[in-house]
């Protein structure tokens, strides 16, 4: 009875450790990647606080100075907030860490990945001053704030090309400049005002810090872009923000499935033990076979396919988990292109997942069957490749078709913002039809997840191709309608008539056309 007493303890806390090393498994570099985003969104916030402390009181400096008077008291013009330090060290994920022994690693990581889910579970905060977003209304507004700030640094901006272009801010130097590597002219000005040195010295420090961001900077909070407008900035923080609420989602859901694969796990290790039990003891089976059988037997007929279903979903979605919460999704049968919209993920448990349909509908479908499907997780995937294909007219001159080719390789160059390559290619000829086959296929910058902005970009493309195609006197015209002389009457005159598919004399002359 002891050893029974001691192995329950011993089960728990294997099925435990199991369950933990799948949370890490799915969720630990995700959480890793949110939390280092939020802490760069802090450092780059408190760098453009201290900018806007710097502007003001270098003013009030002037001020004073004009009128012959000196400051009292000496400016700090420090980025850091709160005590933090200057420096942004984005981690990276670790294979293995030092400890001595396996328990011990998995107790730290588990440490790790706590802490850092803790601080995700609130609000985003921005530091400083500014209060914590609880809402994308709210994230959005304090992200344009900042950013209002941030395009008053000129050392940020990006020469723009034109009167109307947009603000825009370098990734690289916003990132340099909000860990202290690099020097703005209104912070050296400041630190003059201050007394920090001489202006030789700030100038040398400025020169010190041009190559602190020659290299690029792994960068979770805007990823990719290496040119930030306000729409960029902005969408960055949304994405933050939602990262963070949906990453605490899906640990949530994920511990729901967790909870009972762990109560099934000590059912089975209560099921085993009275079996051993009965054994121990000398139990008669003969007694008890038959009715056993004819229970269970009954069970299996009354239940069917249920429990083996559940409990095939329910492994599905807890091992392998093709998607989780939030994830944009494509859902078919193997083989088979996708009848479906793209779709999200709601909600996931041990039944059934619930969706989001592009029309706003809740679906559900049981996990069983979706281990039978293909899932294509638009969340995960890398951007995408788009196909367009152009029908162009059969007769138009070769220096035209190359005039489309050109000008559409100049558009994709100019909207750099929503495409980063192009490639070309007449694929096939339809003389039958009157066409060419040109096929764009154009790659987006946008995730694959964010079909809004895709298929926003991929319009916008199509219609300066028809615009384009207009102008330069590129019509496509339909094939006239065949006009076949059909056989005389009797007696009377030849009728003329339009081609059907009854007609039988497929060798009649036609009138202006190409057979069909």
């Amino acid at each position: 009875m002891l050893l029974a007493g001691l192995s329950r303890p011993l089960v728990e806390a294997a099925v435990i450790f199991y369950i933990n090393n799948l949370t890490l498994k799915h969720f630990e570099q995700r959480a890793l990647e949110a939390h280092t985003a939020q802490k760069l969104l802090r450092r780059v916030v408190a760098a453009s606080r201290a900018a806007e402390r710097r502007a003001a009181d270098a003013a009030r400096q002037r001020a004073l100075k004009s009128k012959g008077l000196k400051s009292r008291s000496a400016v700090s013009f420090g980025v850091t907030s709160n005590g933090a330090d200057v420096s942004i060290t984005i981690p990276q994920r670790q294979d293995s860490i030092q400890s001595a022994s396996a328990m011990q690693e998995h107790a730290d990581r588990w440490a790790v990945f706590f802490a850092q889910l803790k601080s995700l579970s609130g609000p985003l905060e921005f530091g400083e001053d500014l209060q914590d977003a609880v809402n994308v209304v709210q994230a959005r507004r304090r992200a344009a704030r900042v950013f209002g700030v941030l395009a008053q640094q000129e050392a940020l901006l990006i020469e723009s090309h034109g009167d109307g272009a947009p603000v825009a801010l370098s990734r690289r130097k916003l990132l340099a400049w909000a860990s202290g590597r690099l020097q703005t002219p209104a912070a050296m000005a400041g630190a003059a005002f201050a007394g920090a040195g001489s202006s030789k010295d700030a100038h040398a420090r400025a020169g010190s810090s041009k190559d602190a961001f020659a290299e690029p900077v792994s960068d979770p909070l805007f990823q990719s872009n290496e040119t930030l407008d306000e729409e960029t900035f902005v969408s960055a923080i949304e994405r933050t923000y939602k990262e963070q609420r949906l990453l605490t989602a899906s640990v949530a859901s994920f511990d729901k499935i967790n909870g009972v694969f762990h109560k099934v796990s000590v059912a089975v290790w209560a099921i085993t033990l009275a079996a051993v039990l009965i054994v121990v003891w000398g139990f008669d089976f003969a007694v008890w076979i038959i009715p056993s059988v004819s229970v269970i037997a009954s069970l299996i007929v009354l239940m069917g396919r249920a429990p083996g279903d559940i409990l095939s979903g329910a492994l599905y979605t807890l091992l392998f988990r093709p998607f989780h919460i939030g994830d944009r999704v494509l859902i078919s049968k193997p083989g088979f292109k996708p009848q479906l919209f793209s779709m999200i993920v709601r909600e996931i448990d041990v039944v059934r997942t619930h969706f989001l349909t592009s029309h706003g509908e809740l679906l559900y479908i049981e996990n069983y069957l979706l281990r039978q499907m293909s899932i294509i997780n638009l969340s995960r995937s890398e951007p995408t490749w788009l196909l367009i294909r152009v029908q162009a007219p059969a007769a138009t001159p070769v220096a035209k078709m190359t005039e489309i080719a050109d000008s559409v390789r100049l558009y994709v160059a100019e909207k750099n913002s929503d495409w980063s390559a192009v490639d070309l290619q007449y694929s096939s000829t339809d003389f039958a039809a009157g066409h060419l086959n040109l096929d764009i296929w154009a790659a987006s910058k946008h995730a694959a997840a964010e079909v809004g902005k895709i298929y926003t970009a991929r319009s916008g493309l199509i219609l300066f191709i028809h615009t384009y195609m207009q102008s330069a006197g590129i019509e496509y015209v339909q094939p006239l309608i065949p006009v076949r002389i059909t056989a005389p009457a009797m007696g009377g005159l030849p009728g003329v008539g339009l081609t059907s598919p009854d007609t039988k004399n497929d060798h009649a002359p036609h009138m202006g056309c190409n057979h069909q």
